[in-house]
């Protein structure tokens, strides 16, 4: 009897484990980059995973990593600026639409995304600048009604003073264990979607 009540308990420590909440802070610059936090602790980093996989054996070595192509670089050379956030923003949206129905039970903080397009010369830059709005306000649009954010920063503009063109975002989710592993799950299809469909 005392082994059930045990058993019991451990089942329901789990249960309450699952319930609370984690947080998953986001950052893109030309490549993903996030970490996972619960009750505070950072409990994983996709920067140190990246780097575990460069040297599995934890070898010491004299040579410097090879500084491989970002996935923004990766897409901006296949497609150019304006085409690199088009297929960004659709990936965005496929996922968006896949989780639907939990996207009320999440909480959004912190949300940022700067973006600055420069073309050939002024008048490029203006209707490349037109082109990207098109691309994106309509996702931004639907983030404003259908998500639960906070601390907004929203930076879209033509960069006439600008050399090149930029694009970042950051934002922090926080959700149960439960939920972000089915919105991972759902997230992890649509991008085996886009990176076929690109080539990555």
């Amino acid at each position: 009897m005392v082994a059930l009540y045990i058993i019991g308990g451990v089942l329901l420590l789990i249960a309450l484990l699952l319930l609370l909440p984690i947080t998953a802070q986001i950052k893109f610059k030309d490549d993903l980059d996030f970490k996972v936090k619960f009750l505070g602790i950072t409990v994983y980093k996709l920067k140190e995973e990246k780097q575990k996989n460069e040297n599995p054996k934890g070898e010491k070595t004299d040579q410097k990593p090879k500084e491989e192509q970002g996935l923004f670089s990766k897409l901006k050379a296949k497609h150019g600026f304006k085409g690199a956030i088009k297929e960004l923003f659709d990936f965005v949206s496929a996922v968006f639409c896949e989780i639907k129905p939990q996207l009320l039970k999440i909480k959004f903080r912190k949300f940022k995304l700067d973006l600055i397009v420069v073309g050939e010369d002024a008048a490029m830059t203006a209707i490349e600048y037109g082109a990207v709005c098109a691309i994106v306000y309509p996702v931004l649009s639907f983030i404003d009604q259908n998500l639960n954010i906070k601390l907004k920063q929203i930076n879209v503009e033509a960069g006439f003073k600008h050399n090149e063109s930029e694009f970042s975002t950051s934002f922090d989710v926080k959700a149960n264990a439960i939920l972000l592993l089915i919105i991972a799950f759902k997230a992890l299809k649509e991008y085996k979607n886009f990176s076929v469909r690109n080539e990555l």
